[in-house]
């Protein structure tokens, strides 16, 4: 009957699933999380109740004894733990009905959905199955060491027969410890398989999400070139994901694309807060989800495995979030200045009531820089967060797990980052400066010459030349229209 009920509990998680393929675009993981708990934990009653059935049946009562207790002695023979062994190894991996058998069903039939979520929603999944079935697991060896091994208070008062029962009781710890070591052996083979499978969707996922930020702003990406080396096994992460373990291609912005949108474009397409805090938010799910599937030194070489995966995601976001997303953005809005002042001279003075001449540099480039910088300190506050206790971010983690050298290589790809960041935001700073640098000759040079010349065009004073300095009159005279123009700019660049 028991076998029954579980069995109507395997297909009711499956066939749910598959009615919110029919009826419902998001899969209930509230649903989900309590149904499998319903499983897991049907799944502990019954192998209990198991236990317990072949610790009466391999028993026998002793003599002078009601038939409520029995003699341990009895379960010194490997029977009754072959037994469990084989009850345990029907329930977890019969290749029909086995709890792996059903899990891999559950998540086949997110595969099928086929549709952009199926990915989230099946990530969702693995960490739920993969919290439950720790629980599973440890309530099972909890069950097998409590109803199979002997306990000393059935041994009455007999001392006579202490030797007797402490033997018995020392082969039936050891044999009991064969069954955990098997059940922590089908744990881990379950664990490893499930995490291979999530890792690797947790990076394409990650990868896909953050490009797919970027194309609904309308930008364009370059894509990788056949051939090239865009790497598949994540060097960052050694053997935590297995040998296939997934590295995402760089795909940066189109920077001939972003020139043609130009100032405007940027600031309301890929330079929105909005999509510049996008990315962040799905990497912090990510981390997030790999804590969860990973532990914190829950054995089995959780911390290590747990560093290199942090350490992969951390890796994979300041790839995208350098080279794919900010790198070009902060070229582009250098190479959109023009260095080269207007061939026309200036007409001075300039008109205060309107908008001043920008000198080269539009004011949409300075946004553009503030943006970026913003945009580089929330990058660093979200994932890294150093130093902020119970922030569970990248560096609260590899701090956690101990692992120096993931915490060296985190480092180094942080310090790597802003370090690039920094060089090309200089790079085009310095190009602003140097085209308000010209543009102030221009305004200095062409626009004074300009004024000089119309004077003695209306008034016909040609003596001196554009650059003489009539007698009286003082250098730092402040009411030249140049320096009055100029400083007029100069104020609504900066001010």
């Amino acid at each position: 009957m028991k076998w029954v009920e579980m069995e109507d509990i395997y297909n009711a998680i499956v066939d749910s699933d598959s009615d919110s393929d029919e009826d419902d675009d998001h899969l209930d993981m509230d649903s989900m999380r309590q149904k499998l708990s319903n499983l897991f934990h049907r799944v502990n009653e019954v192998c209990t109740a198991e236990f317990q059935l072949i610790s009466n049946v391999f028993s026998s009562p002793p003599v002078g004894k009601g038939d409520a207790t029995f003699d341990v002695t009895s379960l010194s023979d490997a029977v009754p733990f072959q037994v469990a062994r084989t009850l345990l190894q029907r329930v977890i991996s019969d290749p029909r009905d086995g709890l792996q058998a059903r899990i891999n069903d559950l998540l086949e039939s997110i595969d099928r959905r086929g549709d952009f979520d199926a990915g989230t929603k099946k990530l969702d999944t693995f960490v739920v199955i993969h919290e439950k079935a720790a629980g599973l697991f440890t309530m099972l060896k909890d069950s097998a060491q409590t109803m199979l091994m002997a306990n000393n208070k059935s041994r009455g008062d007999e001392d006579q027969r202490s030797e007797e029962y402490q033997a018995v009781s020392d082969e039936n710890k050891r044999a009991v410890a064969s069954l955990i070591q098997y059940l922590t052996t089908q744990e881990m083979s379950l664990s490893s398989s499930h995490r291979r499978g999530y890792l690797n969707l947790e990076l394409r996922l990650l990868h896909h999400e953050c490009c797919y930020c970027l194309d609904r702003t309308g930008a364009k990406l370059v894509i990788p070139k056949r051939g090239k080396d865009n790497g598949r096994h994540n060097q960052s992460m050694g053997q935590a994901g297995g040998p296939a373990t997934y590295e995402a291609p760089v795909m940066p912005l189109d920077k001939h694309h972003l020139k043609k949108i130009g100032f405007s474009g940027l600031l309301n397409g890929v330079l929105k807060s909005s999509v510049l805090r996008q990315p962040l938010m799905h990497a912090t799910d990510s981390l997030a989800r790999a804590r969860l599937m990973f532990g914190m030194g829950q054995g089995f070489g959780d911390m290590d495995s747990t560093a290199r995966v942090i350490t992969g995601i951390f890796s994979q976001m300041c790839t995208f979030y350098g080279n794919s997303f900010l790198f070009p953005i902060i070229e582009v809005l250098g190479d959109l200045l023009d260095t080269k002042p207007p061939a026309a001279p200036p007409n001075l003075p300039f008109d205060e009531n309107s908008p001043a001449p920008d000198l080269g540099v539009d004011g949409s480039f300075w946004v553009g820089i503030e943006r970026i910088h913003s945009a580089a300190k929330a990058f660093d506050r979200e994932l890294w967060a150093e130093q902020r206790k119970g922030s569970e971010r990248v560096w609260e983690i590899l701090e956690a797990t101990g692992s120096h050298t993931s915490l060296t290589l985190a480092k180094d790809q942080r310090v790597s980052f802003f370090q690039e960041l920094e060089e090309r935001g200089e790079t085009a700073i310095l190009r602003a400066l140097d085209t308000i640098s010209t543009h102030v000759s221009w305004v200095l040079v062409a626009g004074s010459e300009n004024v000089l010349k119309n004077r003695v065009l209306k008034m016909g004073d040609r003596s001196g030349g554009p650059y003489a300095v009539p007698a009286g009159v003082a250098l730092d005279n402040s009411n030249s229209p140049a320096v009055k123009s100029l400083t007029f700019c100069l104020r609504a660049q900066f001010v």
